[in-house]
């Protein structure tokens, strides 16, 4: 990417570049999308936030208000939510980017990483020969940079060796093990009872499967692999071949990953390395669900976690070549400054947070890492020709930015351990359901795996709440877990590869994307907001065949307590492709709010295909939420299905939706409750 001299809008040149002070939330820039987009092309910054925001409409004001997705007079807020000095002269910030929808006042949220430095500092150093190319006015630079990390430019691509890359490993692990009391903190109680059955000792030269139950190691330290299979399974341990590896494995039998992963664990002293695909018989279902099942402790307990991040299969390895697209730039550019206005300041704008870019990975995409992410005490991410490091104390990358405090709420390694025991259910609540949402956009070679995959986030959470799992939700704050909101698209098959038997309430049962309380937790709170919820569990049972979660469930059974009533529900022509719809409630045409804005009495969300007739529903009220000066009432709800079959004195139904009403009165009588069956 070349670097060009931009020029800023009058308020990105005063409260966003030069970074300084501390976080804002409360200036204003636009008031609305349509001023905004009228002065971004006069403005680098504006022109990356309008190419890459989450609204429907990139283009110009002109667009025609067609709808809440295109009208340009959404409201919106720029603010700086964290500021940080990353290095002398280098500093850092997290932009934050709200589009509040009118049509069910929720937010649109979108965030981007600014690192700037001063033209004279280190960091600068590395783009000499295009600052020389691009701008003939730019000072003549005469120091050079050397290739530690410390002075490589916060934003190149690392680009360094593999000694040099091996020598920052061992800086980064040996510094956290040394000073970072948190991170030795384990999951578990240690002991060999949670060493893996099987270990691949590594040693100097040697390369062969050992049993842990037969030989205990001396040194029981051992390192992790988190690695994508790919479409061609890597070598793999089988009933076959198990006494052969047990003798040797040959290194030219295994894939690059496999053997980048080696020499990292060689060069960290550490002589047991534990891959999935060697360390369990994958033929052998007994084998691979007792480990299965135990796989929790494993990245628990291991020193290191590698990630093989951006390698979507064994041959691409885990020490580079090239950056992946993750790491690339939005922008790059320079900016004037100063009395005597020259150049002064270099910007680089990235996508997201520069802490979540591991989310951002090929490996993330995968459904069986997110429980090694979430598991390990430390992680190595390999992305492409960069490393970052990440542990329960900070984030680390390799061109040199550090940040101490590690990002909450985003699947943060050790993130529920810091919580611990005791904490307020709000806070369980919140880190459960994004936990949950992530999971959800993880892709599988085999649907079955889904349940598996989950097992040791499972009991982690268990160990750590003191609650019980109820199919994906937890007993405590089963409601809130009962609000999930089906996102993302039914695979192309309607779902008819997704049969695990489950029961239609659990979000485990939809296979798409789901996002939980979205009518509530993406919208501005405030202390004048009075939450309550509805329903309670009367009683409930889940049967599994064997082990919770790696085996299948053979029953389930819920009851639950709550204001519910038959509503007809017609689906608005035109917003079937909305997350959620709109919903004209007992034939009453939603009300019109202006041009291309619609306010709905009712939205809402169809757990599968959408439907385009009306339907008459049973409803059972989960949520509501009062503001207390604009009276406004939101009441969340299920929407379910009867379901035939033998009388009973409860009805049964199946969940076959979510919606929400808005209002200044209820819809449901709070104070008159029924039981319902759900299967």
């Amino acid at each position: 990417m070349q670097l060009a001299e931009a020029t800023l809008c009058r308020f990105c040149a005063a409260e966003l570049i030069p970074i300084h002070g501390k976080p804002h939330t409360t200036r204003s820039h636009r008031p609305d999308a349509a001023a905004f987009l009228d002065q971004a092309d006069d403005c680098a910054l504006c022109d990356i936030i309008r190419n890459n925001w989450s609204l429907g409409f990139p283009g110009h004001a002109g667009v025609a208000d067609d709808g809440p997705e295109t009208s340009c007079a959404v409201p919106i807020t720029v603010s700086l939510r964290e500021v940080r000095e990353l290095e002398s002269r280098v500093s850092w910030a997290l932009l934050r980017v709200e589009s509040s929808i009118p049509h069910d006042n929720r937010l649109r949220i979108d965030e981007f990483s600014i690192t700037t430095c001063k033209i004279n500092c280190k960091s600068a150093m590395v783009l000499v020969p295009i600052l020389t190319c691009h701008l003939p006015r730019f000072p003549r630079l005469t120091r050079r940079p050397t290739a530690s990390a410390s002075n490589r430019g916060i934003w190149s691509p690392a680009g360094s060796s593999v000694p040099e890359k091996l020598s920052t490993i061992r800086s980064w692990l040996n510094s956290c093990m040394a000073g970072h009391a948190r991170c030795d903190m384990p999951a578990t109680t240690t002991g060999s009872q949670f060493l893996p059955r099987r270990l691949l000792q590594v040693g100097s030269s040697e390369c062969r499967l050992v049993d842990t139950t037969e030989t205990a190691p001396s040194d029981a330290r051992f390192v992790a692999l988190s690695h994508c299979w790919g479409a061609a399974p890597p070598i793999r341990t089988l009933r076959q071949n198990l006494d052969s590896f047990h003798k040797a494995i040959p290194p030219a039998a295994l894939p690059r990953t496999f053997l980048d992963a080696i020499t990292i664990v060689r060069a960290l002293g550490i002589r047991y390395l534990w891959i999935d695909a060697l360390c369990i018989v994958q033929d052998d279902p007994a084998d691979w669900e007792a480990e299965a099942a135990r796989m929790k402790d494993f990245y628990a307990e291991s020193v290191l976690t590698i990630a093989a991040s951006d390698a979507s299969q064994g041959s691409e390895g885990c020490l580079g070549p090239p950056a992946p697209a993750s790491q690339t730039p939005l922008g790059l550019f320079a900016v004037r400054g100063g009395a005597l206005g020259e150049i002064s300041e270099l910007v680089r704008v990235q996508k997201g947070d520069t802490r979540d870019a591991v989310r951002r990975t090929i490996l993330s995409s995968r459904g069986w890492t997110f429980q090694e992410q979430i598991l390990s005490r430390r992680i190595l991410h390999c992305m492409g020709a960069e490393l970052h490091w990440q542990c329960s104390t900070c984030y680390e990358t390799e061109p040199g930015a550090v940040f101490d405090v590690p990002h909450e709420g985003r699947a943060a390694v050790g993130e529920l351990r810091r919580l611990g025991a005791g904490a307020p259910a709000a806070q369980y609540e919140a880190i459960w359901g994004d936990w949950m949402a992530q999971y959800s956009r993880r892709k599988f070679t085999f649907w079955k795996d889904r349940l598996p995959a989950l097992a040791g986030v499972v009991q982690h959470y268990q160990d750590i709440s003191g609650d019980r799992p109820i199919l994906g939700m937890w007993e405590r704050s089963f409601g809130h877990g009962l609000l999930w909101v089906r996102m993302g698209n039914i695979p192309g098959d309607g779902g008819s590869n997704y049969d695990l038997s489950l029961p239609s309430w659990s979000w485990l049962a939809c296979p798409a994307e789901v996002a939980f309380d979205i009518w509530q937790s993406t919208r501005r709170s405030t202390p004048r907001d009075i939450v309550k919820d509805h329903a309670s569990i009367i009683r409930w049972n889940v049967t599994w065949h064997r082990t919770p979660f790696v085996s299948a469930v053979t029953a389930a059974h819920l009851v639950l307590r709550g204001p519910a009533k038959e509503i007809l529900l017609e689906p608005v022509p035109g917003t079937e492709q909305l997350s959620p719809m709109f919903f004209r409630v007992n034939d009453k045409i939603p009300d019109r709010a202006g041009p291309g804005i619609t306010s709905p009495t009712c939205t809402g969300q169809f757990d599968s295909v959408p439907r385009e007739s009306a339907v008459r529903p049973k409803c059972l009220l989960l949520r509501s939420r009062m503001n207390m000066d604009s009276r406004v009432i939101r009441e969340t709800f299920l929407i379910l299905e009867g379901v035939t079959g033998p009388k009973k004195t409860i009805q049964t139904y199946r969940r076959i939706g979510i919606g929400c009403f808005i209002g200044k009165t209820p819809t449901f009588n709070w104070t008159v409750q029924e039981e319902v069956e759900l299967v």
